[in-house]
């Protein structure tokens, strides 16, 4: 379980990035609906991942 939840963080995290280079309607202070959407797809699992590690 804890692969595939860092799997999904890591996943998540070149969404962000990728979206984040290619996207006009983001800045590093702000960002447009589907950038952050991805945000915080990203910060929710990586919270997620961090918590779980934590607990080991």
């Amino acid at each position: 379980m804890a692969e595939d939840l860092h799997a999904r963080y890591m996943k998540a995290d070149a969404a962000r990035r990728a979206h984040s280079r290619t996207c006009t309607g983001c800045s590093p202070d702000a960002r447009c609906e589907v950038g952050r959407r991805l945000e915080e797809s990203f910060e929710r699992l990586q919270d997620a991942y961090l918590t779980r590690l934590r607990k080991s």
